[in-house]
């Protein structure tokens, strides 16, 4: 779309969060798919709100500042790339989207990335249940 859609990213933010969830949730078996959905969810969450972000009023980011320090901003939204115009429901459910995003795709190393570590995990109780099989004993990844 060439609008705004902060509205959609109110949305697939927690859904890329839930299934972060599901994928760390080391009681929880999860197939491939899950982890394939929950990479679509982030790319699209990244590159989404990359192009959002650079329609907030004074950013900086617009115009590729170099100095912008990435928490500041005059306010508002476009609701495109070519218009001036503000409104306030667009600058609302884009902020509640960047929230969304701050809180729960950028909280810590593995927010971004929620397959490594689970990844980690399974392949340590994997390795912890041959290890118990076969009496022997394995290094920590």
């Amino acid at each position: 779309r060439g609008r705004n859609t902060g509205y959609a990213y109110e949305g697939i933010t927690p859904a890329w969060a839930w299934a972060a969830h599901i994928i760390k949730s080391p009681d929880i078996e999860t197939d491939k798919d899950t982890v394939a959905n929950a990479r679509k969810l982030h790319c699209t969450i990244q590159t989404g709100m990359d192009k959002l972000i650079s329609w907030q009023v004074g950013m900086g980011a617009e115009a590729s500042d170099e100095i912008w320090n990435g928490k500041s901003g005059l306010g508002g939204v476009q609701n495109a790339a070519d218009e001036s115009g503000l409104r306030i429901d667009v600058t609302q459910h884009q902020m509640h989207a960047t929230i969304l995003a701050r809180r729960y795709v950028y909280q810590d190393e593995y927010a971004a990335f929620p397959w490594i570590e689970a990844h980690r995990a399974k392949t340590r109780k994997a390795q912890g249940k041959a290890a118990a099989r076969d009496g022997t004993q394995t290094e920590e990844i």
